[in-house]
């Protein structure tokens, strides 16, 4: 054969399969689900603020490098990738509740 399998077939039907344990559960999942809103609110603002500063600084006719437009685009994508990771590591305590004493 070409590989070793498993023995478990991926579930293409309706009912649902046994659930893998790395797949995070319902609390996991809103945390993250809020996490990303939170972030996706912020990107929106600095998005709209950067969309908004480009016409803005054409009229007034002040020379801007390009060099300084890169560096606004990719901290706006950097901030897309690692922003809703950050909003989860900032708001959610660092040990759970059911563990305190």
């Amino acid at each position: 054969m070409f590989g070793r399998r498993s023995g478990q077939m991926t579930r293409l039907g309706l009912t649902p399969g046994p659930r893998d344990p790395v797949d995070p559960d319902e609390r996991e999942m809103a945390i993250r689900n809020a996490a990303y809103y939170r972030s996706f609110r912020i990107i929106r603002a600095y998005s709209i603020t950067l969309v908004l500063a480009i016409p803005l600084w054409q009229d007034l006719g002040l020379p801007i490098p390009r060099q300084s437009w890169m560096v606004a685009f990719l901290l706006l994508a950097f901030v897309g990738v690692t922003l809703p990771q950050a909003v989860i590591l900032w708001t959610e305590p660092d040990v759970p509740e059911e563990s305190r004493v």
